[in-house]
């Protein structure tokens, strides 16, 4: 069995050999990693918990447990580990590698970018 981490470190590392090819970095807004956010994956079934990977006031990365069609929408709930702020988004998704059993990794603009204000909140 492979090591959930030791999949992501892997198909992490593959986008980013794909990101140094020809293709230019589109990202316009910066990505910021930092403290553990909670990230729940809302669904018809219940909320599903979810790891960022990255996350900019124009869109995020993220580790899921199950696939998602690019072109799809994601409905997220994001916080910081105190609660103190909380933003619910929309995430329209752009790509999704993984493997079938998860993880997978998804990311894609917000239909609605986050205030700077907001994104600096849920870092604090």
């Amino acid at each position: 069995m492979i090591e959930p981490f030791a999949t992501i470190r892997r198909l992490s590392t593959g986008l980013a050999h794909r990101a140094k090819g020809k293709a230019k970095d589109r990202r316009e807004a910066r990505r910021h990693k930092g403290p553990p956010l909670l990230c729940f994956l809302l669904t018809t079934s219940g909320a599903k918990k979810a790891q960022v990977m990255n996350l900019s006031a124009q869109g995020a990365c993220l580790v899921l447990d199950d696939s998602a069609q690019p072109g799809g929408l994601l409905p997220l709930h994001l916080s910081n580990p105190e609660q103190l702020c909380s933003r619910a988004v929309t995430l329209r998704v752009s790509h999704c590698t993984g493997q079938a059993g998860g993880p997978w990794i998804v990311g894609g603009p917000f239909v609605e970018p986050l205030p700077l204000e907001t994104l600096y909140a849920l870092f604090r």
